[in-house]
């Protein structure tokens, strides 16, 4: 077996990094995650739950565009 010095051992040491960067980067989705802050309102979910009453939908869904909360943080 070859003595590699200490040059060939960091570049070794370097190779192998890279290659399990590589591989672990295939695996795991590296997105950034945008976490909630105080300057933001929540988003919210609303669900209606409706059968046999779509006469009150309009009411309802009236009610929901009058909110006063920023569309984009709201799904229906």
């Amino acid at each position: 077996m070859t003595d590699l010095g200490a040059s060939g051992k960091l570049l070794l040491g370097l190779l192998l990094l890279e290659t399990w960067i590589g591989f672990i980067h295939t695996f795991i989705d590296l997105e950034p995650v945008l976490h909630e802050t105080p300057l933001l309102k929540p988003k919210v979910v609303i669900a209606i739950l409706a059968r046999n009453s779509e006469h009150s939908l309009p009411y309802f869904l009236g009610c929901i565009e009058r909110l006063d909360y920023p569309k984009d943080r709201i799904s229906i």
